[in-house]
């Protein structure tokens, strides 16, 4: 039995044709905006170190903290354009519960990119320097609210592989890949041990990493295919 498709009258639409490119361009955008973004802060300190060496960390790259954060900011904007443009192909593609998964999961992390941005500054701009147990409080509060972001990339991926699994949107190793990275996302919910592979820090990298990056792969993946359909398309 063939695995279902989107119909010819779906790819013949404007979120199949219209500017194929647009997921990727949205996806790379997120990719390298929330990178920068997060970069002023540069490397984290431990949520185990003491409120001094946090604030310290915080006092010594103010600077870079106030000009990466607009970068983050357009990076959550850029994952909220992103999943927009993909469930417009779901929507097209019959998939409207996947396409509300991928909606609200990509509205939970893009929030939570925007939180800590939001946290970075106000303790860069004045707060470390005046209160460092005030900041290592905020600090690690952005570190063990990793589960919303695991729930938000989650739902996003998730919604995704389902959605573009059943519509035959995407090859099946894109699927998979999604899928896992899903699963994957899933383990931040439970993860608050002090130290390894289940402490919220580790995890906040984890599931940040795929976050940022599954984007500008499905994007890509996505475009690639919007491409070949309009090239075949139009060769008929």
């Amino acid at each position: 039995m063939d695995r279902p498709t989107a119909s010819p009258r779906a790819l013949a639409s404007p979120a199949w044709q219209g500017r194929w490119y647009a997921p990727l361009v949205a996806g790379a955008a997120t990719a390298v905006l929330l990178l920068v973004g997060l970069s002023g802060l540069a490397d984290a300190t431990s949520p185990q170190e003491s409120a001094q060496a946090t604030a310290d960390l915080f006092v010594e790259r103010r600077r870079d903290i106030l000009l990466a954060a607009p970068f983050g900011w357009a990076g959550a904007a850029a994952l909220v354009v992103f999943a927009v443009l993909v469930g417009r192909r779901l929507l097209t593609a019959g998939q409207r519960s996947a396409a509300i998964a991928v909606a609200i999961g990509a509205g939970i992390a893009a929030a939570y990119h925007a939180g800590i941005q939001v946290v970075y500054t106000t303790l860069a701009y004045e707060i470390a320097a005046e209160s460092p147990e005030a900041t290592k409080a905020l600090f690690v509060l952005t570190i063990l609210g990793v589960p919303v972001l695991g729930a938000g990339v989650a739902a996003m991926l998730g919604g995704f592989a389902y959605g573009a699994r059943a519509a035959g949107m995407v090859p099946a190793w894109m699927v998979a890949l999604s899928a896992l990275g899903a699963v994957v996302s899933c383990v931040a919910l439970v993860s608050f041990a002090e130290s390894g592979l289940f402490s919220p820090d580790v995890q906040q990298q984890i599931v940040g990493g795929i976050g940022t990056f599954w984007p500008l792969l499905a994007g890509a993946v996505l475009a690639w295919r919007g491409r070949r359909q309009l090239g075949g398309r139009t060769a008929v």
